[in-house]
C-alpha cells in the first residue's frame, strides 16, 4: 500500500501558505509533515559530469502527494 494523504490543514496564509498533512505511511502508521506552498517550485539534481551520472532519489513527499502526485512522465525508467 503506497504512502496516503489523509487530511490537509491551512495554519496560515500569507505571501505563502503553510499546512499541515497527515499522512498514512506503508505500514498503517499515521505521521504528519509540513507543506510551504509558495507556487510552482523547481528541483536540483546532483550530476557528476566525470562519472556522468545523477543522483536519483525516491521518497513519498508530501507536497507531491497534495498537489495529486507526480505525472507518470516522472517516474524513473531503466537505462
Amino acid at each position: 500500500m503506497p504512502v496516503q494523504l489523509r487530511k490537509v490543514e491551512t495554519v496560515y496564509q500569507g505571501y505563502s501558505t503553510l499546512m499541515v498533512a497527515t499522512l498514512t505511511g506503508p505500514d498503517g502508521t499515521a505521521f504528519r509533515r509540513e507543506i510551504e506552498h509558495h507556487g510552482r517550485a523547481a528541483a536540483v539534481l546532483p550530476y557528476d559530469p566525470v562519472r556522468r551520472c545523477a543522483l536519483m532519489v525516491n521518497l513519498p513527499r508530501a507536497p507531491v502527494i497534495w498537489a495529486g502526485g507526480p505525472p507518470s512522465s516522472w517516474r524513473r525508467r531503466p537505462a
